[in-house]
């Protein structure tokens, strides 16, 4: 009797799906791993899994990762913006 296969198996080629290292993670946003790991002190990422091997490593979502970058270049987009208000007549 063969077991049914599941519906849908996780596809890793979408960033849904895969796990990245510390370093791994700072390539793909284009930062220092130190990055990486202050925006974990700071509590804009959260490690998805987290093992032992000597040191502590952590593993990343893609996905998060992405979104941790994307929203942090907006808020620096932001920032940098000067906006010229016209003077208000009193």
């Amino acid at each position: 009797m063969e077991l049914p296969m599941p519906h849908s198996l996780p596809n890793y080629d979408n960033p849904r799906h895969r796990l990245l290292t510390t370093k791994e993670a700072a390539a793909v946003a284009h930062v220092t791993p130190a990055c990486i790991r202050q925006w974990v002190k700071r509590g804009y990422l959260t490690p998805t899994a987290s093992y032992r091997r000597g040191k502590k490593v952590h593993l990343f979502l893609e996905s998060h990762i992405l979104k941790v970058e994307r929203d942090r270049r907006v808020r620096q987009q932001q920032a940098s913006k000067v906006t010229n208000h016209p003077p208000i007549d009193r």
